[in-house]
């Protein structure tokens, strides 16, 4: 970390990792481990290899472009996490389509703010929500993809069924792929808190984002071997960024269905993450569940909390519990990380933002 006292920037270190090519972030599963386990959930026929992973979003990418979604169109998603939220990020940014992840507790009102301000052409959402679409007074212009099937409505198609691979195997893309010759192509739109008025798109180029999850992998040194649980929306941009960082590495991604000790519990014991990130709140219950035990903590190198701040006597419950230290991560959607704290920062620096990312400056005004 280095400071300029004349302007007062302070700069993280220097940013050697490679920019990510997300149309691309299979790659380095598929050439190394293509039949590990990329995606995995407490149910065993949902776990997915990097092999399957990359052939059922080829299917994906190939059907939105069928039904009539071209490069830079947006395509929204209203889905809680479950691996057919992966598959359809892998897709689109297979083929130069813009995600658009929305929050998946939107009210109807909010669904149309984000469709309106975007302009998607497509709205991916589990049928569990059709009541709520049925309200909506903006419509995706090629339509709803529902996941799941029973619904009601006018639906352009079935998550399923764009998903579905014969026994010839997936399609070939090749042409369709994304080529990410001009690096200021849209490649994900994230909607803010709208804490101070409605939410706000934040779009993100190629080229940014491959940026911002080069600077994630440096900073927590995520690698192939390392297994990440975020259990917190994949939707939202930490959640996001935790996932594709270690995807794009060859690295195991743990997909949490919510956020609450039922889940979360079988999951520490079953997938031995090595790296969770965990919202405060969540930390809090966890820590007093009766259930938890220090054994559940074995595998994490690295526990990781953001979005507010760890108050000091959750950071001295969880330590006496775990054994681990909290290491916190500061971010914006327009930019993450920010600052991320060492894995055991001293007492006294525990009330700060912690260090400048790798490749971030920061100066306080």
């Amino acid at each position: 970390m280095t400071k300029d006292s004349n302007n007062n920037v302070v700069s993280g270190a220097t940013l050697t990792t490679s920019k990510i090519e997300l149309q691309n972030i299979l790659n380095v599963g598929l050439q190394t481990k293509p039949n590990d386990i990329a995606l995995f959930t407490s149910d065993e026929e949902q776990s997915w290899t990097f092999k399957k992973l990359n052939e059922v979003s080829d299917n994906v990418a190939n059907s939105y472009i069928k039904s009539g979604a071209k490069a830079g169109d947006r395509i929204a998603s209203l889905l809680p996490n479950c691996v057919e939220l992966f598959v359809h990020y892998v897709a689109c940014f297979k083929v130069g389509l813009v995600l658009v992840p929305m929050n998946y507790r939107y009210t109807p009102s909010e669904i149309d703010h984000a469709l309106q301000l975007s302009g998607s052409s497509i709205l991916v959402s589990v049928v569990d929500r059709e009541e709520d679409l049925k309200q909506l007074t903006v419509q995706p212009t090629l339509g709803i993809v529902s996941l799941g099937s029973g619904g009601t409505l006018n639906y352009l198609s079935t998550f399923e069924s764009l998903m579905n691979v014969d026994e010839e195997g997936s399609v070939d893309i090749t042409s369709l792929r994304h080529s990410e010759a001009e690096g200021d192509a849209s490649s994900v739109i994230f909607f803010t808190s709208g804490s101070t008025g409605k939410p706000k798109g934040v779009t993100h180029t190629y080229t940014t984002y491959g940026y911002c999850l080069a600077s994630m992998i440096q900073a927590l040194n995520i690698t192939k071997e390392d297994v990440v649980m975020p259990a917190s929306s994949c939707s939202h941009a930490a959640g996001f960024l935790y996932s594709l960082s270690a995807l794009s590495v060859g690295g195991q991604v743990v997909v949490a269905a919510n956020g609450t000790s039922d889940v979360v519990l079988p999951l520490l014991r079953t997938a031995h993450p090595t790296i969770c990130f965990f919202l405060p709140s969540f930390m809090l219950m966890l820590v007093r569940d009766e259930r938890t035990k220090r054994e559940d903590f074995e595998s994490v190198r690295l526990m990781q909390s953001g979005g507010d701040k760890v108050a000091s006597l959750l950071q001295k419950e969880f330590n006496q519990k775990s054994g681990l230290f909290i290491s916190e991560i500061m971010g914006m959607s327009e930019s993450a990380p920010i600052t991320v704290h060492g894995e055991n920062e001293p007492e006294e620096k525990r009330g700060s933002i912690g260090r400048p990312a790798p490749g971030i400056s920061i100066s306080v005004r």
